[in-house]
């Protein structure tokens, strides 16, 4: 009887374990980290080279670039000879990645997002925001941040639901101009194309959360969160700015206004380059990660680009 008793538990064993080690491959991303960063170093290799048949693009892929869809070989894929500065948002449970970045172009130099979504071996997704490349240009983003890499404490860490409702709230703040039910760090700082946008002395103090002045965005529109790491405390937020109106000309027998101080780079102190967005309604196109630590938002790193109003984001 005992040894029936022990064949049918070693029999019971052999049949658990296969079925175990294939529901352990069958939760297992089909392309994890290494992977989805080997697919995107493989797409920024293949820009660079100006080589559109080094990307493994699947046959009915949407291709967006600055909002608007596009062919792979736009004209970016004609002048950008180099990645400058590269930092990665990784969700192996969607399959995606997303690359905030900088482009070189005979040495000048322009922000460059990228997300990709991969699957079976394709590109499925390929989305791309360029900003004018200048001999100035973003000279915040030299070296990739290592707090976006570290892995919190598991007492830190959120849910993937709980960190898409914290980005959003951020986004409805900016929406009612109201942050008091966004979660930020008293020392909580945002990057705008590599320049310090809330609690810079030299630029802004606004907090992450100072979203009173920013009265002339109506709405925060086409939300979407892709990319989501649990682990780091990341999620990948996109949206779009809606701006209809520019403000009012003074009134009649108004004292005129003093000419408008040019906008200083705070990083370099050189004067930005004027923007022909500044005085018209517009779209802007907005890619933000969070990293939240305990369930507050502590920094965050945007990439932006104005459009012509009613273009949209193009997902």
């Amino acid at each position: 009887m005992t040894l029936m008793l022990r064949a049918c538990r070693l029999g019971l064993v052999t049949l658990l374990v296969p079925l175990a080690l294939a529901a352990q491959a069958a939760a297992a991303p089909a392309c994890d980290r290494a992977c989805l960063q080997g697919y995107m170093d493989r797409y920024l290799d293949a820009l660079v080279k100006h080589d559109v048949a080094a990307v493994p693009l699947a046959a009915d892929a949407q291709i967006i670039h600055n909002g608007l869809p596009s062919a792979i070989d736009d004209e970016d894929w004609k002048h950008i000879d180099g990645i400058a500065f590269r930092q990665y948002v990784i969700d192996p449970q969607a399959g995606q990645i997303a690359l905030f970045g900088v482009a070189n172009e005979d040495f000048r130099r322009g922000t460059l997002f990228v997300r990709l979504a991969v699957k079976d071996q394709k590109l499925t997704l390929v989305e791309t925001i360029a900003g004018v490349r200048t001999q100035d240009g973003v000279p915040g983003l030299i070296s990739p941040n290592p707090f976006y890499d570290y892995v919190l404490p598991k007492k830190q860490q959120r849910s993937r639901q709980q960190l898409i409702a914290i980005a959003d709230s951020y986004f409805e703040g900016l929406e009612r101009h109201d942050g008091r039910n966004t979660p930020v760090t008293e020392d909580c700082r945002r990057f705008e194309d590599g320049v310090q946008a809330s609690l810079n002395p030299v630029f802004v103090m606004l907090p992450c959360n100072g979203f009173g002045p920013f009265t002339y965005i109506t709405k925060v529109d086409q939300r979407i969160y892709p990319i989501v790491d649990t682990a780091r405390g990341l999620v990948l937020g996109q949206v779009v700015l809606k701006v209809p109106k520019v403000a009012p000309p003074p009134a009649a027998g108004a004292a005129a206004a003093p000419p408008a101080r040019p906008p200083v780079n705070p990083i370099s102190g050189m004067v930005l380059p004027p923007s022909e967005w500044r005085s018209k309604p517009r779209d802007t196109i907005i890619h933000e990660v969070f990293k939240v630590v305990d369930g507050r938002i502590a920094e965050i790193q945007t990439i932006r680009l104005d459009r012509p109003y009613g273009t949209g984001g193009g997902w």
